[in-house]
């Protein structure tokens, strides 16, 4: 039976391996979690071991409920299994005290009841769900969704007041565009904050994606809204827009 394991602490996986009670089985490292995530080949992974909490980017890091959760939905398939320090609390099947572990390791992966747990260990470490959770939805009233919708807004009613109604670019400036820095400012902001830690979820492909669509919103549009009146009528800047949204939300609904 083959074990394929997230970790940032290699040795201690590898000593893992080499106990009696480890008979039969194969340890095989998917990703060594002190590096931004990259897709794995996912079809022979039929068991994954994630060793919790991690180290990435000077910070222990807890994501299990986040890599339960996107299991369920991408790799229904895969059973799912913690290993730490950590006591498993009442209820939770799938994590292995390294501090005590069975004397039958094979056996421990094998139970059944451990093959969709409803249940995930909670360890010591940065929850990093609950900072996906503020990164959504931000510490005051407003989600980033909010933020991207009130820029698109903004573009729609200036490019509305320019062509329905023949405002002068000087107007469209002052009744919207000058409104735009700000709230562009806000949702990069928030995206800078995030962007980097979030890179060690199975997601930063999505996120990748999506900074290289803010980046170039920031270099081709933003940056001159104000001075070109070209540019808040050009469709290809809501169209970056639109797609930067359905980023997100894929990454959302991916880890929460």
């Amino acid at each position: 039976m083959t074990v394929h394991y997230i970790a940032s602490n290699l040795k201690v996986a590898e000593c893992l391996a080499t106990l009696p009670a480890s008979e039969g089985l194969e340890f095989c490292l998917l990703h060594d979690a002190r590096k931004p995530w990259a897709d794995p080949d996912w079809q022979p992974v039929n068991t994954l071991l994630l060793f919790t909490p991690f180290l990435y980017e000077g910070q222990y890091i807890a994501a299990e409920k986040i890599w339960s959760h996107y299991l369920r939905i991408f790799h229904p398939g895969v059973r799912f299994f913690t290993a730490g320090y950590a006591t498993a609390q009442a209820g939770v099947t799938n994590h292995l005290d390294l501090l005590n572990l069975p004397g039958n390791l094979s056996a421990f992966f094998q139970h059944p009841n451990s093959a969709l747990p409803t249940q995930v260990v909670e360890t010591e470490g940065l929850l990093l769900r609950d900072k996906l959770v503020r990164f959504f939805d931000g510490h005051g009233k407003e989600s980033i969704f909010d933020v991207l919708s009130d820029i698109t807004r903004l573009l729609g009613m200036a490019e509305s007041a320019a062509q329905r109604y023949g405002a002068p670019f000087e107007a469209v400036k002052a009744d919207f565009l000058n409104k735009l820095p700000l709230r562009w400012s806000e949702l990069k902001n928030r995206w800078n904050n995030y962007y980097a830690l979030l890179l060690c979820l199975p997601v930063a492909p999505v996120l990748q994606k999506t900074d290289m669509l803010i980046a170039e919103a920031d270099r081709n549009y933003m940056l001159q809204i104000c001075a070109d009146e070209r540019l808040y009528q050009d469709q290809t800047l809501l169209n970056l827009l639109h797609s930067i949204h359905k980023l997100l939300l894929k990454v959302q609904q991916s880890c929460l």
